[in-house]
């Protein structure tokens, strides 16, 4: 782990913590140039790959579980939805359960069409 990690506009000292604007009169600000330019350090991204990843994932889970809470009602025995439906949306809730499953990464996903 570096000395620093991009944060927004500035950087974030990972060693104390504090987070340093990108502002030429700030003498922590100049010591970090010093540490880049002199030292040719670089400072960590502001997110890993994994963490993007991670997020990402999150999100989708969110968006998945909403869709799923909201078709609920279509399975339940009293649905006025005839046998048909039902196994219709039956099929686009399992396809929404395997998107974890189905997709190596967050960016490939299709999402399914919701039936009409």
């Amino acid at each position: 782990m570096a000395k620093y990690k991009i944060a927004g506009d500035g950087v974030k000292d990972t060693e104390t913590g504090a987070c340093i604007p990108n502002d030429e009169g700030n003498r922590h600000w100049q010591e970090y140039l010093t540490w880049t330019t002199v030292s040719g350090n670089v400072a960590d991204p502001e997110f890993t790959t994994q963490e993007i990843e991670d997020n990402m994932w999150a999100e989708i889970r969110t968006q998945r579980d909403q869709l799923l809470s909201s078709s609920d009602w279509t399975q339940l025995p009293d649905s006025p939805l005839d046998d048909g439906t039902k196994a219709t949306w039956s099929v686009y809730r399992q396809t929404l359960r395997d998107i974890p499953q189905d997709y190596p990464t967050g960016s490939e996903i299709v999402w399914p069409d919701i039936p009409i």
